[in-house]
This record gives structure tokens, sequence and C-alpha cells, in this order.
């Protein structure tokens, strides 16, 4: 499909977790794009993501239904289903994210063959169908998890929904989309159809019930134009083959393929759902059977080799886009958000000084404005701070522990009175004594001087030093006594 000029995404433009790489084809309903998913340790995956066009999304019918659709096609695993990894919005965007499958359409391959002239191959074309029939049968049968059925119908199964990979694998897509564009389509005043007329069932273009035999006939309508080269219905128009699928008649039977084969066209592409195969399984084991009878085998291997042959120059070309997409963003990728940006780690001595902050816009026009440096961080400054109300704590109890111990006695420059012997007057004490000398068991004064008094040997001397205030108990004190 050609890419939409118009694409209000860019490459590099992030969908939550998923960068945008290169769009891969467009549509009338929505457009597909190459994205990358980057986790830790050099984790790094492709994925395709399917965004509706803008004007589509602002509906909510389209939001609800598309939402809902797509959790439950994100349900359905099978190998021949495109997984459906992610759903989500962003910015506006509804978005889908599946896996992405190197390869092409089958649509592409079918017109590589054309072009070149090939019939394309029938081994391959039963395979294709077989795959795509299982892969139906797993959507129609699908259970919830409380095991009540919700089957889900395709209703637009066609070669550009299925992809042939470079393995030889086969993925069918898109389920959901154009159910749900189809049920806004009054509200949005779009008036699309959902599905392709080419490859859509008549009870689908007639509006009627549908259920898993519409897309029995959306497999036989492919696999018919895989074998003739057009759909079952030869028209040159859309409205043509419009009115074919009104006209009541079963699309002519295939006549240049062999019998068994055509019979399972035939019964797939009855007109009336009831003469068609009751399920996909159904059909699946038909063309199984068909496969057997008519080339015994068709592995996958046989798919992958018609892959590599054909589209072997677009597989090359893609793989270059893709890297230099990825260079070209890798290059012009913008700096992270500031909330996402990781703190630099570097040691103190090797840190480089901060730039100067830029002027508020209101400050950059004044005389005299200078830019001022970040200031240094204050972790450090704490930190000592916390040191010196320590320092100074510790000194102050150092201090009130000193103060509050008891001082020793000093002698008292003060008058000492003299006690003498009963009846003997007392003598004022002399300010400077001397020792007294005994001689001859007759107790005399050293020689002393003018002042000095002399105290009789019977006498005694009691020196009685000043009361002194009391001093205040400190913190350490009572602590003491209390501890004791």
């Amino acid at each position: 499909m050609p890419v939409r000029s118009e694409s209000l995404l860019s490459p590099g433009e992030r969908l939550d977790r998923y960068q945008l790489v290169l769009p891969l084809a467009a549509g009338g309903m929505a457009e597909v794009w190459l994205a990358r998913l980057r986790g830790k340790r050099g984790f790094e995956r492709l994925f395709a993501v399917k965004t509706v066009l803008a004007e589509l999304s602002k509906s909510p019918r389209v939001q609800r239904t598309f939402v809902t659709e797509a959790r439950i096609a994100a349900a359905i695993r099978h190998p021949n289903v495109a997984e459906i990894i992610d759903v989500g919005e962003h910015r506006g965007h509804l978005y889908l994210v599946l896996e992405y499958v190197e390869g092409g359409s089958l649509s592409q391959l079918r017109r590589k063959l054309a072009d070149a002239g090939e019939a394309f191959p029938l081994g391959v074309a039963l395979r294709v169908a077989s795959d795509v029939s299982r892969g139906l049968h797993a959507a129609h049968t699908l259970r919830g998890d409380s095991g009540t059925a919700v089957p889900v119908v395709h209703r637009d199964v066609s070669p550009q929904n299925v992809l042939v990979g470079r393995a030889g694998g086969v993925k069918l897509i898109d389920f959901g989309i154009a159910k749900a564009v189809h049920t806004a389509a009054e509200e949005t005043g779009v008036g699309m159809v959902a599905g392709k007329v080419w490859y859509m069932a008549p009870e689908q273009a007639l509006s009627g019930g549908v259920d898993a035999r519409t897309d029995v006939w959306g497999v036989g309508a492919v696999l018919h134009h895989l074998l003739a080269g057009h759909p079952p219905y030869i028209s040159s128009s859309e409205g043509e083959a419009m009115a074919a699928l009104c006209s009541g008649e079963s699309p002519p039977r295939l006549t240049t393929v062999p019998d068994v084969v055509s019979e399972v066209l035939a019964r797939s592409l009855a007109y009336e759902p009831r003469d068609r195969y009751s399920s996909a399984h159904e059909l699946h084991i038909a063309l199984e059977s068909a496969i057997s009878v008519t080339v015994g085998a068709a592995p996958a291997s046989e798919v992958a080799a018609l892959v590599e042959r054909v589209l072997r120059a677009e597989l090359e070309d893609m793989r270059t886009r893709i890297a230099s997409a990825l260079s070209s963003i890798e290059h012009s990728a913008p700096e992270p958000e500031a909330s996402l940006r990781p703190a630099p780690v570097a040691a103190p001595e090797a840190a480089e000084a901060a730039p100067p902050r830029p002027p508020p816009q209101s400050l950059a026009g004044l005389p005299g404005w200078t830019p001022r440096a970040d200031p240094k961080p204050r972790g450090s400054l704490v930190w000592v701070g916390v040191a010196v109300g320590c320092m100074v704590f510790a000194l102050g109890v150092l201090l009130s522990f000193v103060r509050s111990r008891p001082e020793a006695p000093a002698l008292d420059p003060a008058p000492v009175q003299a006690l003498a012997e009963p009846g003997a007057e007392a003598v004022p004490t002399a300010e400077v004594e001397r020792p007294i000398v005994v001689v001859g068991g007759a107790a005399e004064p050293e020689p002393v001087g003018q002042d000095a008094k002399v105290v009789a040997p019977s006498s005694r001397r009691v020196a009685v030093p000043p009361k002194k205030p009391a001093q205040p108990k400190s913190v350490i004190d009572v602590l003491g006594e209390t501890r004791k």
C-alpha cells in the first residue's frame, strides 16, 4: 500500500514506549509504522504499530469499539495469527502494537508473480489457505477468561491482510479494525464498508448477519484469486462486483485446477451460507486433503523458498531502509526529558563546574546584570554544621562538670580565735603565727616580730574558715545523685 504523505506522525516520534522508525503502509482507515522498543542492557526489538487515522479516532464510538475488539483479538494465541502485543493511546493517537513479520503480504507476492508471467504455485496457494483457515478457527472459537464463547469474525480476509514471512510462516492480520470503522460509519459520515468488495461474502454485502461461514467465503475468494488470477466474480469495478454479490448466484466454477481443488472452491463460495463449510476447521481439513491428493505435501519451507526468490530485492531494500532510519534517529535523537534524564555521577575532584544559569527574561535586559554560577552543593555544609554543634555541646557539658566540682579548703587570712585555759583572759590572735618551740619542757615562743602575740602552751588553736555561699547544682550533679 502506498504511504500517505500527509501523516501526522514522523520518524523518531514516540507513542509511549515505542519509537517510530519508518512508515510501512497506509490505507483509508489506518497507517502502519515500524517501531522500536528499547530496554535495559541493550535489549531492542522491532514491532509493527498500527494507528487509527486522526479523523476517525475522534469518534467516541470508534474509540470504544477499537479498544474493545483489540482486547478480544489480543486474546487470540495462534501461530497463524499476528500477535497483538499492546493497545494504547498517546496524544490522541489510538494504536495497536503487533509482532513484526519480515516478509511481504500475499497481495505483494501475487502481483510480483503475475508481473513476471508466472502462475502461483498450487502447493503454496493451498498451504497458505490452509494456514489462514487454522488461524480463523482459533478466532471463531475464542473463549474469554470465564469460559464464555466470544467468537471473533474477521470480515476482511484478503491478500492484503495475509503476511508471508521470510521463514515460511503465514500470519493473518487486521482483526476488528474494519468492524470498528463500520460501526461508526454513520456517526463519522465516512460511509466505509467493512471489508473489500472483491472478497466479501454476499450476506456481508447485503448487511446481513455474519458468522464463521462469512470468513470461509473470504478464504475461498483469496484462493480463487491466487489460482485463477482474478476474484470469484469477474468485474471491472467495485460497483459491478457489488451487483454480482447481490445477484443471488454463486461464482462460476473454476475448471483450470484439479477436481478436488475445484470442489473445495465451489463449496467455499456457495452463495448461501448453509451450503458452505460449517466452520474454518472443516475447510482446513478439506484443504489438507487436497494438498495430499494433488502435491503430496506443501511444507512451510516451500513458502519460504518462494518468498526468498520473488521478494528478495524488496526484503534487502527494507533491511537497508531500516538500518538507515535507525542511524538517522540515533544521530538526531533529542535529549530525554528532564524527569527521565539520569543524574550525572562523577568524583568530586573530576566534576566540572556547572555552567552559569541563563538569566530570567525579566532580568536579562537590566544593566550590570551578570550570570551567577550555581551554588555549591549544601550537603557538606550541613555535615560541618552538625559537627560544630556537637563539639559546642560537648564543651558546654565539660565546663559544667568542672564548675560543679568542690574546691579544696584554703587558709583563711581572717584572724583565728584562740581558746585559753578556763579563767584565762582572751588574747587576740596574731595575724602571723610562728611555731611554738619547746625548751626544757617549757613551751616558749620563737622570737617573732613586734606585732606577734604569744599563746600559752596549754591553749588550743582552731582555725574556723568563713562560710561560703552554696554553689548551684549542675545537671551532671543531679544526674549523679539520681543514679546513686
